[in-house]
Formats: C-alpha cells, structure tokens, sequence
C-alpha cells in the first residue's frame, strides 16, 4: 500500500505509515510491531518524502515475526 502511494505522488510521511498501518490492523491475525517511514540513508524520519526512502515494518502472525523492509528513491 505504502509503496503504491509513493509512486503515484504521495510525499507525506504521516499519511503512507497511516494507510500501511490500516492495511496490516485490517489483516485477521495480524498483530503490528512497527511501521517505520524514514531516510534511507539516515533512518531519521522525515515528514515530506524525497530521495532515498525506506518502508520498514514488522508484524506477528500466530508466533511467526515477519519483517519487510522497502527501498525506494523518490
């Protein structure tokens, strides 16, 4: 969902970790550890997305931890 937003247009950090958080709190037996819009480079997070970006978030299913991190250049 996150990196969808991202390649239509959306440069609002807010708004990409709030619709990945409701795509995954939406998922039945999904519980959410972390989701995490950041600097690529720097992990510091940044309101207005621009150059290097990562998506980052961890999940539980059942007592499986998934992790998945996305690189993207904006």
């Amino acid at each position: 969902a996150g990196k969808q937003m991202i390649e239509k247009g959306e440069r609002d950090a807010a708004a990409v970790r709030k619709e990945i958080l409701r795509v995954l709190e939406s998922s039945p037996g999904v519980r959410v550890n972390y989701v995490e819009v950041v600097n690529g480079l720097t992990l510091e997070e940044m309101p207005v997305l621009e150059g290097k970006v990562l998506l980052a978030a961890a999940v539980l299913v059942g007592k499986t931890r998934l992790i998945d991190n996305i690189d993207l250049e904006v």
